[in-house]
């Protein structure tokens, strides 16, 4: 993952999670809002709907058909017995009004109502054509039907005044009390759904001000909101999971341009005594083709030490889908511990200290000989530069190569035991506790990277060292 792809996982990260901390808390309470105020809208909205299709209902269709059936009834009534008195109840009034015959043509009478009626008529009613609806009566507005049948005309008028109690009572009123129920249950789901995006907007929070911080530290942060509930307990630790990934990127990316830096500069000290030479006066670069080559094979190791630590920063690429690491091939080691030999003791100046390869068996290897020339080379480099505080004539390296093992022995100025423990750390260097001038000229790198290529490869890496007579370095294969 390089710089650019760093930062864009960072931005990811960070910038959308303050605005996530307190929009995500306002955002769903705002939608929870909406969403139960729109519940309780459409359920008074269907509600009223239905009252007053009801209503409609039962004054235009149910009222109208039982006054038409009463004035058919009352008809019948009155017919076979003349009479049959005008019903006049609680709810309902009937009124009775004789029409004149029409008058022959040339006639002077001018109505067709007969002046004697059964009942008066009030004014309100008397000029009512036959039809249904309502008519304003002393103040009120009843139902009034009005039908003709021979010469007579039926008005019935009907006061709901007593059947609208009825139907506040055994209606409205239970129709109220399920809409309060409603409204209470929605209430309650309201604040139960509260409750239940509470935790969420914690850990949004808690998320928000780790991500100010050290990415590592989310993973810790949100711990706090374990144990709400089993969904809650999955987001911490798929939050959890994401963080340590996004802590080894930044470790990765840290450590690829630590290494990187760290593994270059031997190469570089190469290319630089060979330009070195080839500027001299007098120097010809055709006659000196050795010197070409050896600029051009320490530019393909670059490459390849590039290339390995930017695999080794990924986060799974070094390992494929077929179980081999990186691009490995059958690597003779110990052409490779005397090739990274010679160019270390000339970037060193190191020829004066005496080499001694043992090779007791022939070590071949399916590896990654970049890889290998890694850790041979630090352990090398170690070695070389430890040996250069020894007194005069007695520093001596000594690299026997096994069957399935490389051991590397010095002649130094060895470590101590608290020294030892802290060999393998980054930034650590020998020479900040020795007084001797020209130790451990490095950034305290080397073991570490060693170490890391070892764990990461497989190989075991066994140190011992002893103050004042020198270390040991072992690397396992098998």
């Amino acid at each position: 993952m390089g710089t650019l792809g760093f930062a864009r996982v960072m931005s990811a990260v960070r910038s959308p999670a303050r605005l996530t901390a307190k929009s995500a808390h306002e955002g769903i309470q705002r939608r929870l809002i909406k969403v139960f105020a729109l519940q309780a809208a459409l359920v008074s909205a269907a509600t009223m709907l239905g009252v007053y299709t009801a209503y409609i209902v039962a004054e235009q269709v149910l009222v109208r058909q039982a006054l038409e059936g009463e004035a058919a009834h009352f008809r019948e009534m009155r017919e076979a017995n003349p009479d049959f008195q005008l019903p006049y109840t609680q709810n309902m009034r009937v009124y009775l009004k004789t029409l004149a015959p029409e008058p022959a043509f040339g006639d002077l009478a001018p109505s067709v109502e007969d002046p004697t009626a059964e009942a008066e008529v009030p004014d309100e009613l008397a000029k009512l054509e036959p039809g249904y609806g309502r008519v304003e009566l002393h103040g009120r507005e009843p139902l009034v039907l009005v039908t003709d049948e021979g010469n007579q005309r039926l008005y019935l008028v009907f006061r709901e005044d007593q059947i609208s109690k009825l139907a506040f009572f055994f209606g409205v009123a239970p129709l109220t009390l399920v809409l309060i129920l409603i409204y209470t249950a929605s209430w309650f789901t309201f604040r139960q759904s509260q409750r239940v995006i509470s935790p969420v907007s914690n850990l949004a929070r808690l998320v928000e001000d780790s991500t100010r911080g050290d990415a590592g530290s989310l993973g810790e942060v949100i711990q706090a909101c374990r144990g709400e509930n089993a969904d809650i307990d999955s987001l911490v630790q798929a939050l959890t999971h994401y963080s340590e990934r996004i802590a080894g990127f930044i470790t990765r990316e840290r450590n690829f341009t630590r290494d990187a830096s760290h593994e270059l500069r031997t190469p570089l000290s190469v290319i630089k005594a060979c330009v070195d030479v080839l500027q001299q006066p007098g120097a010809n670069p055709e006659r000196n083709p050795e010197l070409i080559q050896r600029i051009r094979d320490t530019v393909l190791q670059m490459e390849g030490i590039i290339e390995t630590l930017l695999r080794l920063a990924r986060e799974s690429d070094v390992i494929r889908a077929d179980g081999i690491k990186g691009e490995q091939a059958l690597v003779d080691v110990g052409a490779v511990i005397r090739s990274v030999l010679q160019q270390t003791q000339k970037a060193l100046k190191a020829e004066h200290i005496e080499v001694r390869v043992h090779e007791q068996a022939q070590l071949t290897l399916m590896a990654e000989e970049t890889a290998l020339r890694i850790i041979f080379g630090n352990l090398l480099k170690n070695a070389l530069t430890y040996s250069a505080g020894a007194p005069a004539g007695s520093a001596s390296i000594e690299v026997t190569i096994g069957r399935d093992r490389v051991v590397i022995a010095d002649s130094g100025v060895g470590m101590s035991q608290a020294q030892m423990e802290r060999a393998f750390e980054p930034f650590y260097r020998v020479r900040d506790e020795r007084s001797a001038e020209g130790l451990a000229t490095g950034y305290g790198l080397g073991l570490s990277i060693v170490s890391g290529l070892c764990s990461r490869f497989g190989y075991r890496l066994d140190a011992e060292s002893a103050e004042g007579e020198g270390t040991t370095m072992t690397i396992h294969f098998s």
